[in-house]
């Protein structure tokens, strides 16, 4: 049996949360003329870019024509879901909007909205050759901004150590023991390379924090030591005397794996500095004694790139012997962290050589007599002094995180095609070219209300990407980020914190002047603290909830980065970037961070993280890097990004991405709210419907709010309920009314698109798979309360009784209406074969009955009277 707890639902969806929602519905059915005692109807639209966008499109047109957006009380979206969910909500916060004009528009096909839609349908490159040079311009002009700022920085780090060797060379305390060590390495090389002086670097951490841990942690065998040690540290401290002789023992082992991990980072940390210093002061050497020849240096690159590659050969060959011969598959994040590591080091490499020659003053290292030492001077004081100034400078810079990726772009081309469509100055306007910047394209989130003019209340789902840190209780390690919905009374982030906006965004009044370089604006919200103390996990959703939006009642209400619906909007189908959730991976972030592929954002919370609780120990990795943080913070999220090494709410700067990294078809703040009545238009990218996101969702449904999502099947087709169930399952017979029996069923009516592989082009012959239907229901059992929703999953499908075009498209284009979600460049033919698959589906589900018989209709905006 499920672990449940009665007030699961309080966490989840606090009673202040529900009520300002309620309110909101409540308001909204009035602007309607609709009864405010029936259940709430939500309705999903899940991720899948501008496939998805045009579908849903499409589906709502159909509800437009039958009068039923004006009962949709909650909107959630995902990802593509979200470019039309904002054309749909800004539709309605326009001047003089209402439902009634918002259907009219939406109906008629040939309207000025649709038809903006159907022009821009390739947003990102709307006007051919000439966007697709501004946007490689844009691309190359924030490459080289993010990495000037990179190699400023490590430059600063590798320039540095030639000060210091400079320094110890000529210092009087220093110059004989240090001038012995450069000769030292001078007279001895190994595998042709000279071995720098900093290679006695990694010896200290390991002799003086490796040998002695070690050697001490293997003397904790010895009882009566342990019991010394432990009379000893009982004189100063009450807990070690609590302790029996076994348990103290255990602490100090515990302890000392922690020292001796400290002094193995650090011993690999100065190795691999060493190395570089190495490579670069060899590569620096044979080039000055060739007179500088860019040839030669160019030789010795390629040269070790072929070495690099024949021992990488070697080694490959050697595993396939010792596994029988059987091929070695590499994968694709192996492929391109090794990429992005062979580039990194080029990197570092070519500026241990431009510091070299900064130090030797682009002099001999050997004179053909004799060794000269490095002597640095004032070149090399300027150079560490103007690096060190440009990195502060950039730190100072926070915006530059942002503007240096192409979220600015993606949000400014998403804003002026799904939110420009409803802009009457477009309308008005006599040049409709898109790329031009107009008023109203952008709406601040503050100012955007659909609700309040009839429209749904639309909740924007992103995710917080988390991947090391431990504090946020994170239930399965391999999600490796959160939820995070943004909404019209406030904000919720993972299963139980939650905030409600306070005032309207203002300008920030606490910026330096180089953060005033970049607009800022702020938002007031007011943390919702779990009031509850019954559970057993009050404490700890306390803590929580205190984690993410502030430290106690008594400090103030944190202010958090404001930002406009269209950021959000673009910081949900942030799909391509260097945080993916639960599909982040060391070697993609590494290659897309240095190739600055970066769709995610750096949000400011505006919320100081609580520190670890009492008695809980500090790792010195996380201590260092929080002080690091904050000197460096640019750098640090920079370093972050490409690393993968994100900490989500642990930090006052979260890394937002896709909303589907998390969870694909927005059911799940619907199902966080229970939701009576849930419509979901999953269109994420299945060409062999394998239902991957549903199953997704299910699990994490189970998880984290305790409800059992269960599919309803045909009689025949029903799986038997365990013995002694106290609510069995329905059929699709005792639910569904007759006519839509050939519309909704099961998951075996959706087959596979064709027989060949849907990652490969299908050839012409290739006969088009049909489907059966075109939607799943699906109960969902809350198991704390025994309550019941009900959700109706919507599959983009052919049948066979579509229009000519839509049958046409799917014969030439066999993975229709599956396609790439990388495909984000749709023609006419392909937009308008989505849009009409879209209105065919609505159409097909929400048209009422003609025969009046007993069973349920979508049409009709209420669940299903059945358990």
């Amino acid at each position: 049996m499920a672990f449940t707890r009665p007030d699961h639902f309080d966490e989840a969806c606090p009673p202040t949360l529900r009520a300002a929602e309620e309110a909101a519905i409540r308001a909204r059915r009035q602007q309607n003329n609709l009864p405010e005692a029936k259940p709430a109807v939500g309705f999903a639209l899940s991720g899948g870019g501008i496939r998805s966008a045009t579908f849903c499109l499409g589906l709502f047109q159909a509800l437009a024509r039958q009068k039923l957006i004006r009962r949709i009380d909650y909107l959630s979206t995902v990802s593509g879901g979200g470019y039309f969910g904002s054309f749909l909500g800004t539709a309605f916060t326009r001047e003089n909007a209402s439902a009634e004009s918002v259907e009219s528009e939406l109906a008629d096909n040939h309207s000025w909205p649709v038809g903006w839609l159907r022009e821009n349908g390739r947003f990102l490159s709307p006007n051919g050759s000439g966007d697709n040079w501004h946007t490689g311009a844009v691309a190359l002009r924030n490459w080289a901004a993010l990495h000037l700022v990179l190699l400023t920085f490590i430059f600063l780090i590798l320039s540095f150590g030639m000060l210091v060797r400079a320094d110890l060379v000529t210092a009087d305390a220093t110059k004989d023991v240090w001038r012995s060590i450069e000769v030292f390495f001078w007279d001895h090389n190994a595998f042709n390379i000279w071995w720098s002086p900093w290679m006695v670097l990694p010896a200290i951490p390991m002799v003086a924090i490796m040998v002695p841990t070690g050697l001490l942690y293997w003397a904790t065998q010895l009882t009566p030591f342990i019991a010394v040690l432990r009379w000893l540290c009982g004189l100063v401290n009450k807990g070690a005397r609590t302790m029996t002789t076994a348990e103290f023992a255990g602490r100090i082992q515990n302890g000392l794996t922690r020292a001796f991990m400290v002094g193995l980072v650090s011993t690999v940390v100065l190795l691999l500095y060493a190395v570089i210093d190495s490579l670069g002061q060899t590569a620096y050497w044979r080039w000055a004694g060739n007179e500088f020849a860019f040839p030669a240096l160019w030789t010795g690159l390629t040269g070790a790139g072929f070495v690099l590659y024949g021992f990488a050969a070697k080694i490959v060959v050697y595993l396939e012997s010792l596994l029988g011969g059987k091929k070695l598959r590499i994968t694709f994040d192996v492929i391109a962290l090794g990429l992005a590591l062979l580039w990194l080091l080029l990197i570092m490499f070519a500026l241990s050589v431009l510091a070299c020659g900064i130090a030797w003053r682009w002099g001999l290292v050997w004179d053909y007599t004799d060794y000269r030492l490095v002597s640095g001077g004032w070149p090399l004081v300027v150079t560490v002094s103007a690096c060190f100034v440009a990195s502060w400078i950039f730190s100072r810079s926070f915006g530059f995180v942002n503007l240096s990726s192409m979220q600015q772009t993606y949000a400014a081309r998403l804003s002026r095609a799904y939110l420009g469509a409803t802009n009457p100055l477009r309308q008005k306007h006599a040049n409709h070219s898109m790329t031009d910047l107009m008023p109203g394209d952008e709406v601040p989130l503050d100012d955007y209300s659909p609700h309040e003019r009839g429209g749904p209340l639309h909740l924007i789902n992103v995710t917080v990407n988390e991947t090391v840190s431990g504090r946020t209780q994170v239930e399965r390690r391999d999600r490796k980020g959160m939820a995070m919905a943004v909404g019209p009374c406030g904000l919720s982030v993972g299963t139980d914190a939650h905030a409600l906006w306070g005032r309207n965004a203002t300008a920030r009044s606490d910026q330096s002047m180089l953060q005033a370089l970049w607009e800022r604006r702020h938002r007031e919200i007011i943390p919702i603290r779990p009031t509850h103390t019954n559970s057993p996990h009050s404490l700890e959703a306390r803590e929580r909830a205190a984690g993410f939006f502030g430290r106690s009642r008594d400090e103030k209400n944190p202010n958090i980065e404001a930002l406009s619906l269209g950021r959000w909007v673009a910081i949900s189908g942030a799909a391509f970037t260097t945080g993916t959730g639960a599909n982040t991976q060391l070697g993609l972030s590494l290659l897309l961070g240095l190739s600055n592929v970066r769709l995610g954002y750096w949000w400011d919370s505006g919320v100081t993280p609580l520190p670890p609780k009492a008695g809980l120990p500090r790792n010195f990795i996380d201590i260092a890097s929080r002080i690091v943080s904050r000197v460096l913070p640019v750098q640090t999220c920079l370093m972050s990004e490409f690393f993968a090494r994100f900490h989500g709410p642990e930090r006052r700067h979260w890394y937002l991405s896709d909303g589907g990294h998390f969870e694909n078809t927005a059911c799940y703040e619907l199902i966080r709210r229970r939701v009576p009545l849930i419509f979901c238009s999953d269109a994420g990218q299945d060409p062999r419907y394998q239902f991957e996101d549903l199953a997704n969702l299910v699990r994490k449904a189970r998880t984290d709010f305790g409800a059992e999502i269960q599919v309803v099947r045909r009689g025949g087709d029903l799986t038997k309920d365990d013995p002694g169930t106290e609510f069995p399952m329905p059929t699709l017979q005792e639910i569904v009314h007759p006519e839509l029996l050939d519309v909704i069923g099961s998951p075996e009516d959706f087959p596979a698109l064709s027989g060949c592989d849907p990652t490969e082009d299908c050839p012409p012959s290739t006969p088009p798979s049909v489907a059966r239907r075109h939607a799943l229901l699906a109960r969902i059992h809350y198991l704390d309360t025994n309550t019941f929703s009900w959700l109706l999953m919507i599959k983009p499908s052919l049948m066979g009784d579509e229009s000519m075009d839509v049958i046409q498209y799917q014969r030439t284009h066999p993975l229709f209406p599956q396609e790439p979600t990388s495909d984000q460049y749709f023609d006419e033919a392909q937009w308008e074969s989505y849009r009409k698959l879209g209105e065919h589906i609505g159409i097909e589900l929400f048209t009422p009955p003609t025969k009046a018989s007993k069973g349920w209709s979508p049409s009709l905006f209420t669940p299903p009277a059945a358990k």
